[in-house]
């Protein structure tokens, strides 16, 4: 795993130039790979992209890439985005960040400007980042065979730019890396359309599958009544979840 982070930091920062117009000119910035310990992690969550936010805060340094991916949640109070996910999961399994159990994976490793910035920049700066997240899609499939054998399930939620929900780019880039994503059921919810669902699916690599629970609002979601919703659609399945995660 040291190795396979080591090679990526390498790869983006070499093509890093082409994509510094997506980027927060106020802060200077790592590609992460993962958070917490994923060499023992049984379920993942996974979301687009890291916060620049982050570095703000003064999370991360000029150390050894990979050893403050696996200690992050030992060494620095979390960004609001992980008790997010926490606090949801809760009614389902009862591992955490910091026990090691639960680890994070995002798309791109790059902490550009934050979704909701990218958005109000118009199609050309949209579909650059989802050029971007596509190219580097590779890094997330990469960790995932890695950890493949141990992986128990994962957790999904929220969009890649206002143009996909999370679910539907994974569905769409796994296959060119190996991995095969099937709907096993929609969960109606507050959505008017199948696209906008909770869902299951399942996620099939190297002749094994796992299940992959998503969520159309997102561990960031920050309006009202969007955290009591994330947290419900986990609640309110709990009991058929169990049946697939356990």
């Amino acid at each position: 795993m040291r190795s396979a982070i080591g090679r990526a930091e390498t790869a983006v920062l070499a093509n890093d130039a082409g994509v510094r117009h997506l980027y927060d000119h106020d802060v200077l910035t790592r590609p992460l790979f993962c958070f917490g310990r994923v060499a023992i992690a049984s379920y993942f969550t996974i979301g687009a992209n890291p916060s620049a936010d982050d570095f703000r805060a003064g999370r991360w340094g000029a150390g050894d890439l990979a050893s403050q991916c696996f200690s992050y949640f030992d060494r620095v109070t979390p960004h609001d985005f992980f008790p997010n996910w926490e606090a949801a999961l809760e009614p389902l399994i009862t591992m955490s960040y910091a026990s090691g159990g639960l680890s994070h994976l995002d798309v791109s490793p790059r902490a550009t400007k934050s979704l909701r910035a990218i958005n109000s920049l118009g199609d050309a700066v949209i579909n650059d980042f989802l050029a971007m997240a596509r190219a580097d899609a590779s890094y997330l499939f990469e960790i995932l065979a890695i950890v493949w054998p141990q992986v128990r399930g994962l957790f999904a939620a929220g969009t890649i730019t206002k143009k996909k929900y999370l679910d539907a780019f994974l569905a769409a880039v796994g296959p060119s890396h190996g991995f095969g994503f099937r709907r096993r059921c929609v969960f109606s919810g507050r959505a008017t359309s199948p696209l906008a669902s909770s869902k299951v699916y399942d996620v099939t690599f190297g002749g094994r599958s796992v299940p992959l629970f998503f969520c159309p609002v997102g561990a960031s979601a920050d309006r009202p009544g969007e955290q009591e919703y994330f947290r419900a659609q986990v609640k309110e399945n709990a009991e058929y979840l169990r049946t697939l995660f356990f």
